[in-house]
């Protein structure tokens, strides 16, 4: 009961806005507020389930003592999350990078046979994750950089892993520690867009027309009047299509039409 009403109180404290000037460095998002007619309702609205687990997450972080157990955090922000969120903790006490691991708290769940998750999520060290490009260009540095400067950093990112594009939003806050680097770094993330990663299709103008319509829901009976097109014409079109990018189905080209598109642009 006393830690609802201490997550309650959070909860709170949230829309106040002297919570929100304490927290204002914690959230980059404030400044362009701050320069653009951004109304702060779509603002909100937009990463209202981020908000609230920055918020408390934040709160806990500010009160936690100096040398704090990384459950003790944690543990606030732990009810409820997304089945797309994944919270984890990182053990830095090492001198040797490599040597870091991980362990999962709450694990990214969402459905999907792209990725092995269950296999990707079991605890590891950083010398034996699959992906170690990843970890040296992208998760090394950012851990670094909290690590040194002591104070949490929230990032919007993207990254080809395993044959797909993964877009995210991650959130690192390490231990307080007046000597001495963080022993700990507390990792949230939330997994945006998981896509598969298609090379461009190769289409003519009829093409484009047609998985566009797609795209808004038309039928291939729909698509045939409207571009002025026998229905036969244009699923021999979609077969060609689906053959080419190995799509099962049309919502699956589709799908693959929309990754291809994303390419260089997330």
């Amino acid at each position: 009961m006393c830690l609802f009403k201490v997550l309650k109180g959070l909860r709170n404290l949230r829309h106040q806005s002297w919570f929100d000037d304490k927290i204002g460095w914690f959230c980059p998002v404030r400044v362009e507020e701050k320069h653009h007619t951004v109304p702060r309702s779509f603002v909100c609205a937009r990463r209202e389930i981020l908000l609230l687990l920055r918020a408390r997450l934040d709160g806990c972080w500010i009160k936690s003592k100096d040398g704090a157990d990384a459950a003790d955090i944690y543990q606030a922000a732990t009810r409820p999350l997304q089945p797309n969120v994944i919270l984890a903790v990182v053990d830095c006490r090492f001198p040797s990078v490599e040597a870091f691991s991980v362990e999962f708290v709450r694990r990214y769940s969402v459905a999907t046979t792209m990725l092995d998750f269950v296999t990707l999520q079991e605890p590891f060290e950083f010398r034996s994750f699959p992906d170690q490009e990843y970890l040296k260009h992208t998760a090394i540095p950012a851990l670094i950089k909290v690590m040194t400067e002591k104070r949490p950093s929230l990032a919007k990112g993207n990254v080809n892993f395993g044959g797909c594009k993964i877009v995210y939003e991650r959130l690192l806050v390490p231990q307080k520690s007046e000597s001495g680097r963080s022993e700990w770094c507390i990792v949230l993330s939330r997994i945006d867009l998981l896509l598969p990663e298609v090379s461009l299709f190769e289409t003519d103008g009829i093409d484009l027309s047609i998985l566009q319509l797609l795209t808004e829901g038309a039928t291939q009976k729909e698509i045939g009047l409207r571009l002025e097109l026998s229905p036969r014409t244009i699923e021999h079109r979609t077969e060609r299509l689906k053959a080419m990018v190995g799509a099962k189905n049309l919502q699956h080209l589709v799908a693959l039409w929309i990754a291809s598109r994303l390419k260089g642009i997330c």
